[in-house]
């Protein structure tokens, strides 16, 4: 006898969340007790790298030359714009709680 269904539930962003769980979970275990090692074979099981995973200080620096000076412009443009306008979102918050703490700090020694 062949099934045949009527209508199939799409997969979606919960669907076999259980097992990626477990996964994640016993991933983070294994970098736990395996450290370095352990980052190194991920990295090769999962993107074919074979490489160093700490980039030294002379490499950062000999790729930072080798970038064309438009390059390093765009950067830097781009820092500054996501800089202000992260800022800019964040200020309204800390005012909050910076107002919420001082309040708190009130109620606490019956000031208010």
């Amino acid at each position: 006898m062949t099934i045949t269904y009527i209508k199939k539930v799409p997969k979606t962003a919960q669907t076999g969340s259980e097992e990626t769980s477990a996964t994640v979970t016993q991933m983070l275990e294994t970098l736990k007790q395996g450290g370095e090692d352990s980052v190194k074979q991920y990295c090769s099981d999962f993107d074919g790298w074979n490489g160093e995973i700490i980039v030294s200080q002379s490499t950062i620096e000999n790729a930072i030359k080798r970038l064309p000076e438009t390059v390093k412009d765009d950067i830097r443009f781009t820092y500054q714009r996501m800089s202000r306008e992260a800022a800019h979102k964040v200020a309204p918050v800390a005012s909050r709680i910076s107002r919420y703490e001082g309040m708190e700090g009130h109620a606490m020694t019956g000031d208010v």
